[in-house]
């Protein structure tokens, strides 16, 4: 169990220290990690009709491979 936790702590930091270098983490038959950069914008608040910044962000993003939507599908699908 000990093992198990060093080396999933072992991938994630370096999945975290890829993408803020701006990298695409890909896990084969499984998906893709990427850092998606949001612009600052003006909103307009819709109860007060006031306008409020919101600032620059990060937003991680996941998409997962269609073989591994495939079969969770199937996967689904067959639990039914």
């Amino acid at each position: 169990r000990d093992d198990a936790i060093k080396i999933t702590d072992v991938a994630f930091d370096h999945i975290r220290r890829s993408l803020l270098k701006g990298k695409l983490v890909r896990i084969d038959g499984v998906g893709a990690f990427q850092i998606k950069q949001k612009k600052k914008v003006t909103i307009v608040n819709n109860l007060t009709g006031k306008r409020q910044k919101v600032p620059p962000r990060v937003k991680l993003k996941f998409k997962t491979f269609p073989n591994m939507q495939e079969r969770l599908n199937e996967r689904l699908a067959g639990d039914k």
